[in-house]
This record gives structure tokens, sequence and C-alpha cells, in this order.
């Protein structure tokens, strides 16, 4: 599956050697902060281990407790080091900007709020309905679908309308379909209704991603942007290994021990209806979870300074 991806990745070097044009520099290179980059590795495995670890071994067992240990750690030597340092990693002034803290804090929030609905549908239709890996994977497409449609109509959109209501709005729109699944999971309804819902997820995601991102990328210097992109797109995927870890902890933290592995059985285990009931339990709360999680980045998102003009500097930039 794994070399799969290589023919794209070739076809996205000849490309991308073929459109990207030499731009004259405007200032020296800068060494690469190698130190800042091991440090932030090592910090950002510690709290995935200790948090994937947690559900399954308790959270007062010593990986557990030793990952977290890690992560406090070495996330302070991080920022010490990068405060000090004259090529930093992580540009600790670029958060003096209000609009550019917000719009990653909101990334974060949503990438955490929609990975965890596509990887825990993919499961359930798996265990619940007993379809194989293929089938499940078409019936969680919807998330997908959303995004590809709505985020071109989102890119023409952004010339005409307030950043922060676009990008509102779709995390509205990602609520919505959150809240749907809510009322849906575990009951006896079409899978029309379940991927409405997701479909909804995918919409809201499309239409808040291509504003938010545009924000972002203009609110900074123009040298700037390179470590201001590698920033937002840290945190987007954080925001989707830290939904992985914690959805699945959640939801294996309601289940008994003999329905410890029951998300992983794929379709050919058969649950009582008890023990379908405990899955469903917790896959509720992870619901809850990812509901709260939006709030925080609608929060993010709007209480920004309201920018109308972002995309034509960011295009003219470009």
């Amino acid at each position: 599956m794994f070399w799969s991806n290589v023919p794209f990745g070739i076809i996205a070097l000849i490309w991308g050697l073929w459109i990207l044009r030499v731009k004259p520099l405007a200032q020296l290179h800068k060494k690469v902060d190698g130190y800042g980059g091991i440090m932030i590795f090592v910090a950002l495995a510690g709290l995935i281990i200790a948090l994937s670890k947690g559900g399954e071994l308790g959270w007062g067992d010593k990986q557990v407790i030793g990952g977290f240990a890690i992560f406090a750690i070495f996330t302070t030597i991080f920022l010490w080091h990068e405060h000090r340092s004259a090529s930093p990693l992580l540009d600790l002034s670029l958060f003096e900007s209000w609009t550019f803290s917000m719009g990653n804090i909101a990334t974060f929030f949503n990438s955490f709020a929609r990975t965890a609905v596509a990887l825990l549908f993919a499961l359930y239709y798996q265990f619940a309905f007993h379809q194989n890996a293929l089938n499940a994977g078409l019936r969680i497409l919807p998330i997908t679908i959303g995004m590809l449609v709505i985020s071109p109509i989102a890119g023409m959109l952004t010339k005409k309308a307030a950043i922060r209501v676009l990008a509102s709005l779709g995390i509205l729109i990602s609520i919505a379909g959150l809240l749907l699944l809510l009322f849906v999971v575990g009951g006896n309804f079409s899978y029309g209704v379940t991927a409405c819902g997701m479909l909804l997820i995918g919409v809201g995601t499309g239409l808040f991603l291509t504003p938010n991102t545009t924000e972002i990328m203009s609110s900074v210097p123009e040298q700037s942007r390179g470590v201001a992109n590698g920033l937002r797109s840290m945190l987007y995927n954080l925001g989707q290994v830290l939904s992985t870890a914690l959805s699945l902890t959640i939801v294996g933290a309601a289940l008994p021990a003999h329905l410890k592995n029951v998300l992983y059985s794929g379709k050919n285990n058969v649950i009582s209806a008890v023990d379908f009931a405990f899955v469903i339990h917790g896959y509720r709360w992870v619901i809850i979870a990812l509901i709260g999680t939006s709030l925080l980045a609608l929060a993010a998102s709007w209480f920004r300074p309201q920018q109308k003009k972002a995309y034509e500097s960011s295009s003219a930039a470009s």
C-alpha cells in the first residue's frame, strides 16, 4: 500500500520542477534547526505514546507517566531553544499576531474533530454491520466528497466574504453533522442518514480549511511563510494523530476487558446486544468530545480580527 504512493510522488516531483519558478533570494540561506526538530519529535512521540497507552495500561502506568514527562520536559526545552535560536524551527514572534494564533488553534481543533469520525465509522461498519474493509471505506467517502466539492467554492467565496464568517460557518456545519451522527449511531437508521451526517462534516471542513489557511498565510511576513505553513501543517497532522489516539482511548475505556479488541475484530465478529450497547456508549462519548472540540475551534475562528482582503494579498505573494 505504501508503494502505491510512489508514482504520485514522482508525478508531483516532475510537476513541481516544471511549474515552480526560481525566485531571487531576499536574504541569505539560514541553517536548518536540527536540534529543534529532534526535540519536538521526541516531545510529541512521548505525548502520543502516553495517550495511546493510557486507556490500555491505565493512566498511572509507568510508561504512560513517562510519556507525559518526556512531553513536558522536551516541550519546555524546545520552547527555550527556539526563543534563543538564530534560525528557529518555530518563530515564536509569529504568535504576536492574534489572527495567526487563532487561525492555528482553529486548525488544530478542527482537524481533531474530523479525523476520529472517519476512523471510528470505518471500524463501526465492519464490526456492527459485518462489512469488509473495502465496503466500510466506501461508506465513509461522503466526508471526502464533501471536502472535494466545497473547497473550490470556498476559494471563490473567500474573495467576497469575511474570512472568519466563512470559516466559522464551516465549523457550524460540521457540528450539525456531528449532532446528526450522535443521534443515529447505534440506532435503526438507513445508511443515507449517516452518510448525510458525514457529508455535512466534509462540507464544513472544506468550507473552513480554504479561508482559514489563506488568512494564516496572509497574516505573516512573506519571508516567514515557510515557517508559518510548516507550523500549520504540523498542528493539522498533530490534530489527526491525537484524535485517533484519544478517540480509541475513550471508546476502549467504556468497554469491559473481553471487548477491548472488538473494534479491530473485523466483519466476522459477532457480539451480543449488551456488548454492542457498551461499544455504542463509548462512540457517543467520543462524538460528544468531538462536538466540544469543534466548539473550541468555533471560538478560535470567530474571535479574531475580521479581514476581507486576505485573499488578494496572499494571491499576490504567491
